[in-house]
C-alpha cells in the first residue's frame, strides 16, 4: 500500500476529493476500518493527508482498490 503524505494538489481539484465517511459508504465498510488501515499501514486505498490532518480519497483510487481486491477463481 502506498501512502501519499503530501498532496499533489496541482493536479487535483477539491471537488475530486472525498472524505472518509463517503469513502466508507462507497466501499461498503466502516470508517473505523479505513482509519485502522491508515494507522496500521496494512492495506486499503491510497489517500491524501491534507493540512490539519484531514484525510481525503480520490474516487478513482477507491475504484482501483476495489479492482485490486478482485480474485479470479481457480478451476
Amino acid at each position: 500500500m502506498e501512502v501519499l503524505v503530501e498532496t499533489e494538489a496541482a493536479d487535483i481539484s477539491p471537488e475530486e476529493l472525498i472524505d472518509t465517511a463517503e469513502a466508507a459508504r462507497i466501499l461498503n465498510m466502516s470508517e473505523v476500518t479505513l482509519r485502522t488501515w491508515r494507522s496500521r499501514k496494512i492495506g486499503g486505498p491510497l489517500f491524501y493527508r491534507l493540512s490539519g490532518g484531514r484525510v481525503r480519497y480520490r474516487r478513482s483510487d477507491l475504484e482501483a482498490f476495489i479492482q485490486s481486491c478482485r480474485v479470479k477463481p481457480v478451476i
